[in-house]
């Protein structure tokens, strides 16, 4: 009756383990796709932005003197900053702290 019951516990103890791995196999995996999916819309912004920024760069006709200067300030005034390309990505929790923040625009 002892070894009985000593063979019944072995194989709960193995069907728990089991469980319990696959469980924490479905988390590690969740947590990868959403990871990866985070930084592929954080790359995506990133991409527009640069498309943004090469459309400013290459206009259709060129602009001379005072017009260049212009462009080139709203191209730089309108570019994305860490702050903003962090906090526009659905489920991003990379966002700077405030002192980074405050730090990162005083340098600017």
């Amino acid at each position: 009756m002892i070894t009985e019951r000593n063979e019944q516990n072995l194989e709960r103890a193995l069907t728990d383990l089991v469980h319990i791995g696959r469980m924490w196999a479905s988390h590690g995996l969740t947590a990868g796709k959403l990871a990866l999916q985070s930084s592929a819309t954080t790359l995506g912004i990133a991409a527009d932005a640069l498309a943004q920024l090469a459309a400013e760069f290459s206009p259709e006709e060129p602009a001379e003197g005072a017009e260049a200067a212009e462009q080139v300030a709203r191209v730089v005034i309108d570019a994305p900053t860490p702050d903003n390309l962090a906090s526009s990505a659905p489920g991003c929790d990379n966002q700077l702290d405030d002192a980074d923040a405050q730090s990162s625009r005083s340098s600017s």
